[in-house]
């Protein structure tokens, strides 16, 4: 209840997250943000702010998960652009793998930082961009378009909108 609990993990939208582009059916991350932060009375979290993660010290590493490793910038973009509060589990910005059936030190290596690379300044830049913007950092949700590879919806807070147009098609781009 609302007096003894702040927020929780996010594990629906976990797994509807890399399974809607590794599948191929945005419909199935589509469906679990409407049902959780549509406007609608009967969404579950409408203005409670969920911890939302690709991966962490329980799970696979997100790029372990992934069919293509080129969809670890639509993923991101997702992640940071999605309601709730963003995780990121430690190295997986280097895009670090890790199998949970190895082990949990497959998961837990020691962390060495490593040279800056696309997928760091990718995720800096999402960051970047959250941090200023009070739409993504606690606007509503709006469901725009929704196909098997493509999504689109929208964060509005005071007059600021973002719109987040997800691709994870074979012709990916992505631009912040």
């Amino acid at each position: 209840n609302e007096s003894m609990l702040d927020s929780c993990t996010n594990y629906e939208c976990y797994k509807g997250i890399y399974s809607a582009i590794n599948d191929g059916n945005m419909h199935e991350i589509g469906y679990s943000l409407h049902r959780q932060f549509g406007k609608e009375s009967w969404c579950l979290y409408r203005g409670r702010w969920l911890y939302s993660f690709v991966d962490n010290h329980d799970v696979n590493r997100i790029a372990t998960m992934l069919k293509e490793k080129k969809h670890l910038d639509p993923i991101y973009a997702l992640l940071y652009t999605m309601p709730g509060i963003p995780g990121l589990y430690y190295g997986s910005e280097y895009g670090w793998e890790g199998d949970k059936k190895q082990g949990d030190e497959k998961l837990r290596v020691k962390f060495t930082p490593e040279d800056d690379n696309d997928l760091t300044r990718h995720i800096a830049k999402l960051s970047k961009f959250r941090t200023e913007s009070d739409a993504l950092a606690g606007g509503d949700y709006r469901q725009l378009e929704l196909h098997n590879h493509n999504f689109a919806f929208m964060r509005e807070y005071n007059g600021e909108q973002v719109v987040s147009m997800i691709n994870a098609g074979e012709a990916y781009t992505f631009n912040v």
